[in-house]
């Protein structure tokens, strides 16, 4: 398999994927943010979808986010900070 594209080094399949395939939710914020980026470089925009804030559901375009997801190169994810994180 291949590595996650979150920059974990480990297997996609057991790193995001359970997220983006709904088998289990990211435990801290930092997961949700990892999946979310995740989900975008490997086009799986239906769990962009589904972890927007409600409040911005009505102004998600799916169609422009998988177009957006589809024709941009990913290069990699890099947190810079965080706080009381628990990873």
């Amino acid at each position: 398999m291949a590595e996650c594209p979150c920059g974990s080094t480990i297997d996609y399949s057991q790193c995001c994927e359970p997220y983006i395939k709904g088998e289990k939710d990211p435990e801290t914020a930092e997961l949700l943010l990892k999946a979310r980026y995740t989900a975008y470089a490997v086009g799986e925009v239906d769990y962009i979808a589904e972890t927007i804030h409600p409040e911005q559901k009505e102004n998600h375009d799916h169609k422009a986010t998988k177009k957006w997801s589809e024709g941009s190169k990913w290069h990699g994810l890099e947190i810079v900070n965080k706080e009381k994180g628990l990873e």
